[in-house]
This record gives C-alpha cells, structure tokens and sequence, in this order.
C-alpha cells in the first residue's frame, strides 16, 4: 500500500469517526453537537422567567415545520410586535425572526398578543423547516431537541397550557399515509405526556404545498379529534390560497396575518375550556 493510500484510508477513518461521534451524541444524552440556530436572537431581549410566570401567561408551546417557524414573508422591522417567548430554559420579549425556530423571515405568533383579550400570552417554539412527523418521534436530532426543550421548561417551572401542531406539508410532499401519520403523531402526544405536559394539542389543518396532496394527514387528524379527548382541532390554515402565500407553500405578509386570526379565535375560544383564569 502506497503512502497515498495510507492518507486516504486515514481521512475516510477520520470521517467515519466525525459521523460517529453525532449519533453517539444523540444517543447519549450529551450537549447537542448542533444547537438549533436561535434565529431571532438579535431581535430578542432576555428579561426575567420568574417576573414572565408572575404575569400568569396563557403558555403555549408551538411544534411544526417552516409554517410554524419564520419563513412567512418579512414586514418591516418598525412594524415588529413583541411576544413573551422561552427558549433553551431563558425568557425573552422577542420580535421575529422568532428564536426556536428556523427561517430568517415573518412568523404567525408575533401577531397573537394584539388579537387575544386578554393579550398575556407567553410561548415557547420548536419549528423546523421541512421536517415530516416521523423526526420528531425517530432517534435523531430533531426528537433530542424537543426533549431538551421540554426538561428546559420543567426546569425553570414553566407549566404548558396548550400545545399547537402546525405541520403536514412534507408528509404531503412524502405521502404518508394516514395510518403512518396517525402512528408517528400518537408517539409524539406520549413523548409530550411522558415529559409532563399534559396539556391537550391543538392541530391545524397544515398541509398545502405546491400540488401535493394532503388528504391523508388531514384525514388521520381529523380522526384522531375525534376519538382523543386531548388532540383538538385547530384553524384549517390550507384554505388561505392566492396572495396569503408567496411561493405556493409559505405565507406572504397577509397570510400571516389571516393565519394569526384563525389561531386567536381557535385559542380564544379554547381558554374556558383550559381551566385557566386569563
């Protein structure tokens, strides 16, 4: 064997190891080797936990894709609004870009806290862009950084009073079937159940991209609403087309608009149901 050989033997050796070294980060329970980028942290100021849970916030923690997260289009910085938001076990008043979430553009949730009465409303979010059902339940990144998420919120004494799910585009896109989607989304309700949140979750109807079909999703959810007492109902955000969309997919600054509308009066008129004295 040359000396060009030994290197090349070297470097792939080298690589394998790298790949290694993640999965057994994964799998171990180690700081993440890939901290989900905290994408509005410049637009974000830390403020007190304990000062955020003396106001009595409704608490709501958002899990999804690109449409949960900030690939909606951008308004202007001037026109930013401020919501209580924790992340990675600190509080913040954060504008979007939201941190927690992938994209560098405009998010449904900064707009809830001036169409809710009250507006005392507090979030924490988790979105990756084009992430399918099954990554959040698979061993991987994705479901290492929910859980961490959650012991983060358990941590600081944070109590979730509802969960919102807004996602379904990529397993449009992939063709799931509603028996799989229906399966990978019952693992992630007993992932959010064994982490103490027992707060029921809120799903919208989440699923247009481009021309796929996203009749199978909607299906297995619509079913599991109504069989499961703890899995809601939440806006059918498909039926935003036209101009609330900017690329087929994501929405423009009205869609986000028109979104943040359905979510209010989805979560307003779920609070009585909540138990909660907001």
């Amino acid at each position: 064997m040359t000396l060009a050989d030994y290197l090349r033997s070297a470097g792939l050796l080298i690589v394998l190891l790298f790949f290694w070294s993640i999965f057994f980060s994964f799998n171990a329970g180690a700081t993440s080797f890939f901290p989900l980028p905290l994408a509005g942290t410049s637009f974000a100021k830390e403020r007190s936990c304990e000062v955020m849970k003396e106001e009595k916030p409704l608490f709501v923690l958002i899990l999804g894709q690109s449409n949960a997260g900030n690939h909606g289009e951008s308004a202007p910085r001037s026109a930013g609004k401020a919501i209580s938001l924790v992340s990675h076990g600190k509080c913040f008043l954060a504008t979007d870009p939201l941190p927690g979430a992938t994209g560098r553009g405009g998010s449904i949730w900064s707009r809830l806290p001036a169409l809710l009465d009250p507006k005392r409303i507090a979030i924490s979010l988790l979105a990756v862009e084009s992430t399918p059902v099954r990554q959040w339940v698979a061993p991987g990144y994705l479901s290492w950084e929910l859980k961490h998420e959650l012991e983060a919120l358990k941590r600081i004494g944070v109590v979730v009073d509802l969960v919102i799910w807004q996602q379904g585009e990529a397993d449009a896109r992939e063709g799931t079937t509603a028996v799989a989607y229906r399966g990978d989304f019952l693992k992630l309700r007993s992932v959010l159940r064994a982490n103490g949140v027992v707060a029921p979750v809120m799903a919208a109807l989440s699923t247009r991209c481009k021309a796929f079909s996203g009749d199978a999703v909607r299906q297995a959810l619509s079913d599991m609403v109504g069989e499961l007492n703890d899995v809601w109902m939440g806006p059918d955000t498909d039926k935003l087309l036209g101009d609330a969309r900017i690329d087929g997919c994501h929405f423009s600054i009205k869609g986000l608009d028109e979104a943040a509308k359905l979510w209010a009066n989805a979560i307003q008129s779920a609070i009585p149901a909540l138990g909660t004295n907001r």
